[in-house]
């Protein structure tokens, strides 16, 4: 993909684990299905997608081992909400378990927000 159509997908990097922690992790979206962490999970894949082709502009002036390392942290936290095929309802998450999702995919969404301004083209005169 040419770096001017990036365009878009820089922006999205930190959108949407914010709209994750809005919708998902409150309970905000949730018609009884109980599946919230299903798609916090569903949304962390999106993340890393939106990453992938940026990592080539990213690296040398963001710490991408950093980001990794927090990605996949969160994604052992909300995989380990995935017992026997099922995911565990918000409802039924421990206040530390709660706090320790909340908290991390809280951490990714400042970390990713400066996404935009590092992959942003820069003109020069």
């Amino acid at each position: 993909m040419p770096y001017k159509n990036y365009g878009t997908v820089y922006t999205r990097a930190h959108e949407i684990l914010e709209n994750t922690l809005r919708f998902e992790l409150t309970g905000k979206a949730d018609q009884g299905s109980g599946t919230m962490l299903a798609t916090a999970a569903a949304n962390l894949d999106g993340t890393r997608a939106v990453l992938d082709p940026l990592r080539p502009l990213l690296k040398g002036r963001m710490d991408v081992a950093g980001i990794d390392a927090r990605l996949d942290r969160t994604e052992r936290l909300l995989d380990a909400q995935h017992r026997h095929g099922r995911w565990t309802p918000l409802d039924r998450l421990s206040t530390l378990e709660r706090e320790r999702i909340d908290g991390a995919v809280g951490e990714l969404v400042e970390i990713l927000s400066s996404v935009a301004t590092v992959a942003a083209a820069r003109r020069t005169p």
